[in-house]
């Protein structure tokens, strides 16, 4: 499964989207893909690429695209 470690992901980044180490976030998510996809498109958001935001969310149930955007928009 595709996780953001498949992704470049920085030190900076990796500690925006979650506080755990590789190993326990992989624990975390399992075979989440849901959760995996949406991690990924919190990462493309925090790079400003909404094609890859919008790519990643295509898959994820509804809700939880809207519970997605509720996140990365609060403030």
């Amino acid at each position: 499964m595709e996780t953001i470690y498949d992704h470049n992901l920085t030190t900076e980044e990796e500690a925006r989207i979650h506080h755990l180490s590789k190993d326990a976030y992989l624990k975390h998510i399992g075979d989440c893909e849901s959760m995996s996809k949406q991690d990924i498109a919190a990462l493309y958001w925090l790079r400003d690429d909404s094609v890859m935001v919008e790519h990643y969310l295509k898959g994820v149930d509804y809700m939880d695209q809207l519970d997605f955007y509720r996140t990365v928009t609060h403030p």
